[in-house]
């Protein structure tokens, strides 16, 4: 759950560098 919560945040982060 924690591992499973930080790479959300990851990939979340990933998108929004992508996007921008």
């Amino acid at each position: 759950s924690i591992f499973d919560a930080g790479a959300g945040i990851s990939l979340n982060e990933h998108f929004v560098k992508l996007i921008s």
